[in-house]
């Protein structure tokens, strides 16, 4: 079987089912996220029950700036991939968008959404799904 997508012909049954390491797909914009590595990664993060729930207990007392990779240390997903073979951590995932999914679970601590600065929880202004600070909703 070939791959529409980067033109590889030696594909077996599991691929074809599954899904490969394709290039041209890890490098295209995939569903609103930078690409389909990330797109993958923030999919297993909401939708596997046990690392979702293991991420959201992980985000009521985190105080980083960088929760993805730290959750993903934390838990033993670092050397590991997603049930489709897309490695938790690499250099093709968009951070800046897996930390945000990872704010979302725990929006009272998470960084001003416009300029990421992180303040104290009674620092920001909720406005629909907006933190702000108190600079960002002067702007406004």
């Amino acid at each position: 079987m070939n791959c529409d997508e980067c033109g590889r012909k030696d594909l077996n049954m599991d691929e074809v089912a599954y899904g490969h390491d394709c290039e041209v797909k890890s490098t295209k914009e995939y569903n609103g996220w930078k690409n389909h590595a990330t797109w993958n990664c923030a999919l297993f993060l909401a939708n596997d029950e046990g690392i979702y729930n293991g991420a959201v207990a992980f985000m009521a007392d985190y105080k980083g700036e960088s929760p993805y990779i730290d959750f993903c240390k934390e838990s033993g997903l670092d050397n590991q991939k997603t049930p489709d073979k897309i490695k938790w951590i690499s250099e093709e995932l968009d951070y800046a968008a897996l930390n945000r999914a990872m704010w979302e679970f725990a929006p009272e601590t998470a960084p001003c959404t416009r300029c990421e600065t992180k303040v104290e929880p009674d620092s920001l202004t909720r406005l629909l799904d907006w933190n702000l600070c108190s600079d960002c909703v002067d702007d406004l």
